[in-house]
């Protein structure tokens, strides 16, 4: 029984992550997108508002999936993510605060007021570059970092400022953020192409069904060259990770290696299918199967890295 417990807290444990990562990617990334939808065309405007507002709430939902995540992992493990989170220099912790209500105070108002925002693109791209880069500098370095110190939690002293700055520059770290970045790329193009493809079945009119389906096809084109970047950055990611988790997954241990190759399988047919999005097959089936096959590939990738530790330690 209790190892049936310990299957069904780590199977939690992988889709709650995932579901976390996805609500942290649209959030950070989601606001960069609302620029290129801004404008006087009143079909793609009305899905860069919806698109900014939920950001706000996957910006909530984040948070609290996180602490989810947070209390089911270290329920087990004696406070290890409290114990690597006190090594953070305190002054970054005291600001952490003001600056998540900062990213809000920058995009709420591009919600609230989208209309006459999309008639002032300087500053509406200026409040959310402001969100975005707010988010992705201060908290997913951050976090990674705080990753990489779970296996050491009960070891050392408290990092200096200067410690810090240098974790956020080394290759296991840097590679990480690029390998979720680029996730964030492929997560936020296909939450934008679903939106689209789906509206374009309720369309008011020819011309916006059109709009719609050219909507959903660029950003079908988008997801599929960040699924593809992700070969070479998942690459150089696991190269950075321990050579024992490396080896685990790649034949030395049987359930990182299935969860691997089970990955592996779900990346081809994700790019096969965003390929034929991509190419003009805009129906909202083809880009909801795209898009579970992204969430599966995720879940799997989550519960991959849990199994090698590698969300303790990179």
């Amino acid at each position: 029984m209790e190892t049936v417990a310990e299957g069904l807290r780590a199977a939690a444990i992988a889709i709650l992550l995932a579901l976390h990562l996805i609500c942290v990617n649209i959030a950070a990334l989601g606001p960069l997108a609302c620029i290129g939808l801004a404008g006087t065309d009143r079909v793609r405007s009305e899905i860069g508002r919806w698109l900014a507002w939920l950001c706000c709430g996957l910006f909530f939902g984040g948070m609290l999936l996180g602490g989810l995540v947070i209390g089911l992992y270290d329920f087990n493990n004696r406070d290890a993510f409290f114990k690597a989170l006190l090594r953070i220099p305190h002054s970054r912790l005291h600001w952490a605060p003001a600056e998540l209500l900062f990213y809000l105070a920058c995009l709420a108002p591009v919600a609230i007021w989208w209309r006459g925002l999309c008639r002032m693109r300087l500053l509406l791209g200026l409040l959310v570059l402001l969100a975005a880069s707010n988010l992705i500098y201060h908290f997913i370095p951050l976090f990674v970092v705080i990753s990489t110190l779970h296996a050491t939690a009960g070891e050392g002293g408290d990092l200096t400022a200067a410690e810090l700055l240098q974790r956020f520059g080394s290759l296991p770290v840097l590679a990480r953020i690029v390998h979720h970045l680029i996730a964030g790329v492929a997560v936020v193009a296909l939450t934008v192409a679903l939106r689209s493809a789906h509206a374009a079945r309720r369309a008011e009119s020819p011309a916006a069904e059109a709009d719609l389906q050219r909507l959903t096809q660029t950003s079908g084109r988008w997801a599929l060259t960040a699924s593809l970047l992700e070969i070479p950055s998942g690459l150089w990611f696991l190269w950075q990770i321990p050579e024992a988790a490396r080896e685990a997954m790649l034949g030395g241990a049987m359930l990182p290696t299935a969860l691997f190759v089970a990955a592996l399988l779900l990346v081809f047919l994700l790019l096969q299918k965003l390929l034929a999005v991509a190419m003009g097959e805009t129906g909202g089936r083809s880009v909801t199967v795209a898009a579970g096959l992204l969430l599966a590939t995720i879940v799997l990738m989550s519960g991959l890295l849990q199994q090698l530790g590698t969300w303790r330690a990179v």
